[in-house]
């Protein structure tokens, strides 16, 4: 959820220029400061709100205030060797020392910016209130001057050197000490004891919470272990009931709202959103009708955190919905693709989200976004296009959506060309629709697969061995499912699990896996569940008529929805690790029985797609991308662009370091380490690859 843009805290919501008394630092609004900061039309961080920013001329101002109060230690740090020496001082733990070390080496440019954070995070640690304000102060400023992948590595940065335990001690402790247990909007507005200073801390706290936690995964879980959900789960309840217009202009409704929207993208964090009774709170805010903003940031956060068995709830507010799509639709005919504030991107991930209950997949093709996925399809940014893909493909889940979906020419049309994207997310979305559209009774085998296969398949020959036990699984559990894989080929099975076939990626690889599948293995966790290739996989199985065998990945995990349908009443096998794991893997190979044993004529991991995946050995691999993977939309899709010595590799290589991750996890690691930093050079790897082609291809 987008960020705050601010510095100021004399009034969150004045619309007039101000001053900070403690400082008499001169400030002017900005009417859309993220904008005026960024030339990316797509930024997602956009500011909510009227926020208060230095001018341009007054921000040379404001840093040359701010050098009089910096940490005396930290002014004389002039390069970034000097930077990483004195880091050692914080007291960080080995890994993230290394971590914030490897960072700082990877972005030298950053050095100024990254050494704000460092005297940041010093300031928080000091007595004085003048010196923690002023080093937040400059902090903020900071941000917008980064560009959105800056913004990742620098929020990563602080997460590492601990800015989110040291800025919760340090709020903690300021609300303490003036005897409030928790936020007050009134704090802000000076209508307490609260000193200047201190507003002005408490409020740059939050803000950075807001921004960073927006733009970095790892600033958000941080936040997480130190308590951030609790305390704006806290902070909302106070605001339960409150008039709408109280609401409109509070900072702590919005900043509140978008910490936990941030946090919530991370799906194993879940848990922590149950124990605070988040859904409870957020839920409270559903009946604004008349305020959208209000509810569409309740209504953004609860897409991430909500559960299958809280579907009541949120039907029971349907105009949120009406109101979801009359944003989004407004957004779309914008120039920018924004609507107060919020981006088509972002809504269409909200609309994915919720999509995962199937009672909210059909009421939103009753209300038409059919019509609206086709526009994006056809016009939209590679962003937008993915997400709406994700979208239909949720959607075409519900049976009788899959009619509709069918049934439209137009959208089957587009679809079919997308599923041919050199983007892989936009491909492997198309590619969904279209195993999930073609599982029609009503079509002959032939037919069927021609509809399913009609992506690359005329140019590439499956080698059609079968006769395997298939491992169909959420990453959350690759781990062990690698062990129970394992244990399988060492009592003589046959196994195809994707990560062994380098084309996990490819529908069309798992669509043919599934079919020449003796047993599936369906390995059943929350994740699974929501996981629209997961659903895929069982119920093309389901379809097909596999025999299935359910494993339970998940402590106390009972599958409900569409997962509780398809396995019925099922045996299942508890891998979450309440049993031993030596004694369940012995019933599960008495359940397997001799399906998917090996012959005699056949290698250890035959599979249906291993001629999928252009040879990883015998020859130095080109730098030339191949059709399997695009090293720099890899790259940008995984916001490693700056990483330089990346683009050297080719296709080939990255698939062989995946296949060295999962078979050789240590020396990759220590590999990988060495490249990124220089000591390794892609020469040795071609070497590597040359030589372990050569040994693959000794006789056994």
């Amino acid at each position: 959820m987008g960020s705050a843009a601010s510095t100021s805290v004399a009034s969150a919501s004045t619309k007039q220029p101000t001053q900070l008394s403690a400082r008499n630092i001169k400030y002017s609004q900005s009417k859309n400061s993220s904008t005026a900061m960024t030339q990316n039309k797509h930024d997602d961080l956009e500011a909510r709100k009227m926020f208060i920013q230095p001018t341009d001329s007054e921000d040379e101002t404001v840093s040359n205030e701010l050098e009089l109060v910096e940490n005396k230690e930290i002014k004389k740090v002039t390069t970034a060797q000097n930077l990483e020496d004195f880091m050692k001082k914080l007291s960080l733990s080995h890994d993230d020392l290394e971590k914030s070390s490897m960072i700082l080496k990877e972005n030298k440019p950053l050095f100024k910016h990254l050494k704000c954070a460092v005297a940041a995070v010093l300031g928080l640690k000091d007595t004085e209130a003048q010196a923690c304000m002023n080093s937040l102060l400059n902090l903020d400023s900071v941000f917008f001057k980064l560009s959105i992948k800056e913004r990742s590595q620098f929020g990563d940065f602080m997460s590492f050197i601990g800015f989110c335990k040291e800025s919760f001690i340090r709020y903690k402790n300021i609300l303490n000490s003036n005897g409030f247990e928790y936020i007050d909007d009134q704090i802000f507005g000076g209508e307490t004891s609260v000193e200047g200073s201190d507003r002005q801390i408490l409020y740059s706290i939050r803000t950075c919470w807001w921004n960073f936690s927006d733009s970095s995964n790892n600033f958000g879980v941080r936040l997480a272990e130190e308590g951030i959900i609790q305390e704006s789960t806290q902070d909302l309840s106070k605001l339960i009931g409150a008039d709408g217009k109280d609401l409109k202009n509070s900072f702590t409704f919005e900043s509140s709202f978008g910490v936990l929207h941030n946090v919530a993208r991370n799906d194993n964090l879940r848990q922590l959103f149950r124990d605070n009774k988040v859904v409870d709170v957020a839920a409270k805010f559903l009946c604004y009708d008349d305020l959208p903003k209000v509810t569409m940031l309740a209504l953004m956060t609860l897409a991430l955190i909500i559960d299958e068995n809280q579907t009541d709830l949120m039907m029971s507010h349907e105009s949120a919905f009406d109101l979801i799509l009359l944003t989004i639709n407004s957004a779309w005919e914008k120039k920018d693709h924004r609507h107060d504030g919020f981006s088509v991107q972002e809504l269409l991930v909200s609309l994915s989200k919720l999509s995962r209950n199937d009672k909210v997949k059909r009421m939103l093709v009753e209300k038409n976004v059919l019509n609206l996925v086709i526009a994006v399809l056809s016009d939209g940014n590679p962003e937008e296009i993915e997400w709406a893909a994700k979208l239909l493909w949720e959607l075409s889940f519900d049976a009788l959506n899959k009619t509709k979906i069918q049934e439209n020419e137009a959208l089957m049309k587009l679809v079919s060309d997308l599923s041919k994207h050199l983007n892989n997310a936009i491909a492997k979305a198309a590619q969904g629709v279209l195993l999930v559209t073609g599982m029609d009774k009503n079509k002959s085998e032939s037919e069927r697969k021609c509809f399913i296969y009609q992506t690359n398949s005329s140019d590439k020959k499956i080698a059609k061995t079968g006769g395997h036990i298939m491992i169909s699984y959420n990453w959350g559990s690759k781990q062990k499912m690698i062990m129970i894989r394992n244990v399988l080929q060492e009592r003589g099975y046959k196994t195809w699990m994707d990560i062994d076939f380098m084309a996990g990626s490819s529908l069309q690889a798992m669509a043919e896996a599934v079919e020449l599948a003796e047993v599936i293995l369906i390995c059943m966790s929350e994740q699974y569940k929501e996981s629209s290739n997961c659903r895929s996989e069982a119920e093309y199985a389901f379809f097909l008529k596999k025999p299935m065998i359910p494993l339970i990945m998940q402590e106390k995990y009972k599958p409900d929805g569409w997962l509780g349908i398809l396995l019925g009443s099922k045996i299942f096998y508890d891998f979450s690790g309440k049993y031993s794991f030596d004694d369940k893997i012995e019933d599960l190979i008495r359940e397997i029985g001799d399906r998917g044993t090996k012959t005699d004529n056949c290698d250890e991991c035959d599979s249906a797609v291993v001629s999928l995946v252009a040879p990883l050995a015998g020859k130095p691999p080109t730098s030339k991308p191949t059709a399997v993977l695009n090293t720099k939309i890899w790259m940008e899709e995984n916001n490693l662009s700056q990483i330089s010595c990346l683009s050297k590799l080719s296709s080939e290589h990255l698939l062989y370091l995946r296949k060295l991750s999962v078979h050789a996890p240590e020396f990759y690691h220590v590999f990988l380490k060495d490249f990124l930093s220089g000591k390794e050079s892609i020469e040795r790897l071609n070497s590597i690859m040359m030589v372990s082609g050569a040994i693959e291809k000794l006789p056994r």
